[in-house]
């Protein structure tokens, strides 16, 4: 009984430092892209206004759009 009680605890463990891990690999992996995307973007002169409504989920119709 007690052997199980230690590889629970263990599983509880390796999945929550598992889960901390990830959110900061997520957390770096998006502050790179949108570095990346920023360099892209003046390369081909396209405005940072631009790129951060595309980043953030606008449709390039909807930003394209005049009323």
């Amino acid at each position: 009984m007690e052997g199980d009680r230690g590889q629970a605890t263990h599983a509880l463990v390796f999945n929550v430092a598992t889960l901390i891990a990830g959110v900061f690999v997520l957390d770096y992996g998006a502050d790179e892209f949108i570095d990346h995307t920023v360099v892209v973007g003046r390369r081909l002169g396209i405005s940072q206004a631009i790129i951060a409504l595309l980043t953030a989920g606008a449709e390039w119709e909807e930003v394209s759009r005049r009323n």
